[in-house]
Formats: C-alpha cells, sequence, structure tokens
C-alpha cells in the first residue's frame, strides 16, 4: 500500500460519521505487544490462528488449514455439535465456547469466523483492537454503524482484513472486472446485479434439532448466541442459518447476496471505496410474511442507487443473478462459472502490461495469510466490504421506512436531513460485548 493510499483512508476515518457523533464508543485499546512494533509476522514462522463458528464456517477452516505455516490453535462455537465439526478437522486445538474466553486465553496472530449478522462488529472489533488479523465474514455488519466501527478498528489496530468475498480471486470475475476498468465497453452508464429471492412461507423448512419455541436445543448456549443483541425469546425458525431472514439477526438476501454480486460491481467501477458513493436510494419491498411472524426481510426487492459520474446500480431479486456492466460500446455480464458479452471478441481481449491487473490471486484464503506476513493489504480488504454494505444497509433502512427515498454524504457517513432513517444505521448493544 502506497503512503499516499494510508492518507486518504486516514482522512476518510477522520471525517466519518463514526468519530464525528461518535456512534458506537469502542475504547482505543491497543496490545502492550505491538508498541513500538508494525505487527510483521515473519514469513519463516507459523501463524497461530483461531477459528469461529462451524456451521457455515467449516469451508474458511479448512482452506486456512491447507496454506502453508498456519496452525489452528483454537476453536470455538457456542453450539457443541458444531464445535464438534471443528474438532474433527483440527483435534490439536483448545476449544472455547465463548470467543471473548478464547482472545483471552491464547495468543493468536490471525482467526476466521464465520457469525451471524448480528455478531460479526462485535466479534470483528474483539479481535481487532487485541492486534489480531481477522478472515471475516460478508456482510460486514448488522448495522451501517457498526460497519464503519470495523473500519476505524481496522485502521487504528494497523491489522489485516480480508472478507469472505472470495469471488474477487476467482479467475473469470477477475477478468470481467480487469475488461470494464480498462475501458473495453467505454464509458459505464449503468450496472445490475441479481440477487436470489429471499425466504417465504411457500419455502420448506427443515425443524429437525432446532428445538422449539422458547426451548432451544440442549447443544446451543442460546445467551452466547444472542451475543451483543438485547435479549429476545429464542424461536427455532430465527437459530442456524435461518436467522438471516429475521431483521433482528440478519440482512436477508440483502446482506446474503449483494454483498457478493455489489462488491464486484463497485469493483469493477473502482468505486469499492466508503467516500466514492452512493449518492441516493430508492427502494421497492415486496413482503410476504411467515405465518409464524418470525421471517420479516422482504422476499422480493429493488435498490436504486445514484453514484458518482451518473451511474445507476440497479440491485433486484427480479433480473437475473450476476453483476452486468453497460457501457457505451456494449455491456459485459459474470456471474459464477458464466461471462457473456455484447461481442464474444470483448471476452478474447488480452489485458496489457500497463493496464490494470486485479490484486491478489486465485487462492483467496492464502491471499489472507500471504498479507498477515507482509502487512500488505488483503483483495477483499475492509473498505471494499464497507462500501457494498453501505448501499445495502441503507436500502433496508430504506424498505423498513416504507420504501423511502433517501440522499446520501459519503464523506461523513449520514443520511442527509433525515434524523429518523440516518438512527436507523446502529443499534444498542447488550452490557460486556462491547471492546
Amino acid at each position: 500500500m502506497t503512503s499516499s493510499a494510508k492518507g486518504s483512508r486516514r482522512d476518510f476515518i477522520r471525517r466519518s460519521a463514526f468519530t464525528s457523533a461518535g456512534l458506537l464508543a469502542f475504547p482505543n485499546l491497543v496490545p502492550a505487544s505491538a508498541l513500538g512494533l508494525d505487527g510483521t509476522v515473519a514469513p519463516s514462522n507459523r501463524i497461530a490462528l483461531g477459528a469461529v463458528g462451524f456451521n457455515m464456517g467449516m469451508t474458511n477452516l479448512r482452506n486456512l488449514m491447507g496454506v502453508r505455516g498456519v496452525e489452528i490453535v483454537a476453536l470455538c462455537d457456542v453450539d457443541t455439535q458444531m464445535l464438534a465439526k471443528g474438532v474433527a478437522e483440527a483435534p490439536q486445538a483448545k476449544t472455547y465456547r465463548d470467543w471473548r474466553e478464547m482472545f483471552a486465553a491464547e495468543k493468536l496472530d490471525a482467526v476466521t469466523a464465520a457469525l451471524p449478522d448480528h455478531s460479526h462488529a462485535a466479534f470483528s472489533i474483539w479481535a481487532l483492537n487485541r492486534g489480531v488479523d481477522v478472515y471475516g465474514e460478508k456482510p460486514l455488519a448488522h448495522h451501517h454503524a457498526e460497519s464503519l466501527a470495523i473500519v476505524e478498528a481496522a485502521h487504528r489496530n494497523g491489522r489485516v482484513w480480508q472478507t469472505g468475498s472470495w469471488q474477487r480471486s476467482v479467475k473469470n470475475f477477475r477478468h470481467a472486472v480487469e475488461l470494464v476498468r480498462n475501458g473495453r465497453i467505454g464509458k459505464i452508464q449503468k450496472v445490475e446485479v441479481g440477487v436470489p429471492q429471499g425466504l417465504t412461507n411457500t419455502k420448506n423448512y427443515k425443524s429437525e434439532n432446532r428445538g422449539t419455541a422458547g426451548h432451544p436445543p440442549s447443544q446451543l448456549d442460546y445467551d452466547l448466541w444472542m451475543g451483543p443483541a438485547e435479549s429476545r425469546p429464542y424461536h427455532p425458525k430465527e437459530s442456524h442459518y435461518f436467522w438471516r431472514y429475521n431483521l433482528y439477526w440478519g440482512t436477508g438476501q440483502v446482506g446474503n447476496w449483494f454483498t457478493h454480486h455489489g462488491d464486484i460491481a463497485l469493483w469493477g467501477l473502482d468505486l469499492d471505496k466508503p467516500n466514492r458513493g452512493p449518492l441516493e436510494i430508492r427502494t421497492t419491498a415486496s413482503y410476504v410474511k411467515d405465518p409464524d411472524g418470525s421471517w420479516d426481510v422482504p422476499a422480493e426487492f429493488t435498490i436504486d442507487a445514484d453514484l458518482p459520474g451518473g451511474i445507476e446500480l440497479k440491485t433486484s431479486t427480479k433480473m437475473r443473478e450476476g453483476t452486468c456492466w453497460y457501457g457505451e460500446k456494449g455491456w459485459i455480464y459474470v456471474n459464477r462459472g458464466k461471462t457473456e458479452a455484447s461481442d464474444p471478441k470483448i471476452l478474447n481481449s488480452v489485458i496489457g502490461d500497463g493496464e490494470w491487473h486485479a490484486p491478489g490471486n486465485t487462492e483467496h484464503w492464502r491471499d489472507f495469510i500471504e498479507c498477515v506476513r507482509t502487512r500488505e493489504s488483503t483483495v477483499a480488504h475492509v473498505e471494499a466490504a464497507h462500501s457494498a454494505f453501505t448501499i445495502g444497509a441503507l436500502g433496508l433502512i430504506s424498505m423498513r421506512l416504507n420504501n423511502r427515498k433517501l440522499r446520501w454524504n459519503p464523506d461523513n457517513q449520514k443520511v442527509i436531513d433525515d434524523s429518523e432513517a440516518d438512527a436507523l444505521r446502529t443499534r444498542r448493544w447488550r452490557a460486556g460485548w462491547t471492546s
């Protein structure tokens, strides 16, 4: 990272709503071992890694275990059945149910976590404030102010961050972004992002081993699972995986899928930076209520975002999944396993030595570990994750306010002239979870 890049990021944090408004109060905690040091891990040394969450996190654990020099020293999950899955992969590691105890007991270089959205910020900031590099899942957080706080904590503590937006390390996504960034379809006018429809009461729900309303299964420590969120009664339709369809815990397909395909869209526009948009958000949403009242995110939605340069970004559950950029000279579409263009010859274009090339490599988890060693920025850096999540978070706020149009100031990271909407960027946490 160049010194000018570091400076611009510091400037962004200095201007942000997090520092100016104090939306979340996280003390500036730097471990004594880091004082006077740059935090570099020598290439010849092992990387002591902790892993948290094994419902959705097994892929991360297995891939990071396969990187040279990585040693799994600690495993943590609030569900003993899930924890057992991690132990089967790394039987030598110590086990924990509370990640706060893990950080207190272990000397970790890095950590990977796959947690429900509502716990992303509490965990991430706890780790970053203790000098630990983080491989964290998307979406970056549950609320916008939490996401901004993660960015600030990563910078304040000089930590490496990699988001699980692994499409950035897949060859066809990287090539599509390179084609767009290098002008193969001219100036971009519009981008479309298609995401899957959300869960509705017409889709199957598997209830086995999920407990009954008010009674979590015996293997689950529900109090720990709630983490920083204020207490609320247990419901099986809000536990493993299905939490994402309740706004108290999750962010629906906005956080689940837009943060994948929308991230690629912004990367292709060189707008994957917090102070480069959006400028305005408009939404439509269709709510299909669950009979039990648990799933409350829109099953169908559209988010229109006005971006700098007169570019419109449209996200919808009614378009084919993936990302499509429309330029003056044609279009390029990319999705998992597929790349198309208005003229097939565009896809055969070679990116020259003097042109922009996607950073990183095609091994997403190795990219993280390499950056832990070199202290360079990862391909899925924290600013990119925050930029994509900002559009999604504002979209959800708009939907909650009956599809209210929102204007956004990217410099101070606030909703313009709408205190009600701006207040929805954050929420209170329970005592004991603020690092």
